[in-house]
């Protein structure tokens, strides 16, 4: 009778045990996502040479070790020592947010003073129905030296996209060749670049728009997620 008694609680100790074991694996696990998701390091990504994945520590910040594309759609000096990397969706309002509010304090403080450069990758979200259409509009744009024109004029008039023919109007408005640009956006013909640029951004972690990488190849990049206001950046800015 005492035996079974000592061999019931040795086997009530055993699954107490292993329920505590679980619940700590379970808390270190959250608290590890936590860590990540606060520090912005959620995955890597690269330009046009395929993705890899290195971490390095910076001040206690984990960064990613990542190289910035080279064929991005690019702002201010090529020598700029740092990059930011956006990740955008023409029809996004939070994108247009941050176009808005954000961006004027950015190019002003940081990228025409040659100490940031930006880069735009494309994110079209499939939930909003015009995205994709814009960045094929918008890659053809870029065709003919205009990108950041044709990128501001949609922003501009987001409202307007889903507007019949308005892709050829914005084209017309900016002087470009229409012919040219109806021809090349009705052949779809960089879906793979944009195709690129978006799974580059899920490598990275990005899962909505807008996302950033701030930082630069040598020291590592910071993921800031969202259209934070101007003072979210520039406390970033300068940590690098």
């Amino acid at each position: 009778m005492t035996e079974g008694i000592e061999e019931e609680k040795k086997v009530t100790f055993t699954l107490s045990k292993s329920t505590v074991w679980m619940i700590l694996s379970i808390v270190l696990a959250i608290s590890l996502i936590g860590t990540l998701v606060f520090t912005g390091v959620l995955g890597g990504i690269t330009g046009t040479s395929g993705s890899t994945l290195d971490f390095q520590n910076d001040g206690g910040i984990q960064k990613l070790k990542v190289t910035a594309p080279t064929d991005a759609h690019t702002k201010g000096s090529a020598d700029a020592p740092i990059t930011i990397i956006e990740f955008s969706d023409f029809e996004c309002p939070f994108c247009s947010r941050f176009y808005t509010d954000t961006l004027p304090s950015l190019q002003s403080d940081w990228i025409d003073t040659g100490k940031a450069k930006l880069m735009y990758r494309q994110y079209p979200l499939s939930f909003h129905p015009q995205a994709m259409p814009a960045a094929r509009a918008s890659e053809c744009a870029a065709d003919q030296g205009k990108f950041w024109e044709y990128h501001n004029k949609i922003f501009d008039n987001q409202a307007s996209l889903a507007t019949p023919g308005i892709f050829s109007q914005w084209a017309q408005e900016l002087e470009l060749n229409v012919e040219d640009f109806d021809t090349c956006y009705e052949s779809n013909k960089h879906d793979g670049r944009i195709n690129k640029d978006t799974a580059d951004g899920n490598t990275v972690g990005v899962s909505g728009t807008p996302s950033f990488l701030i930082g630069n190849d040598k020291d590592g990049y910071q993921l800031v997620v969202g259209a934070q206001p101007y003072v979210v950046f520039k406390q970033v800015l300068e940590s690098q």
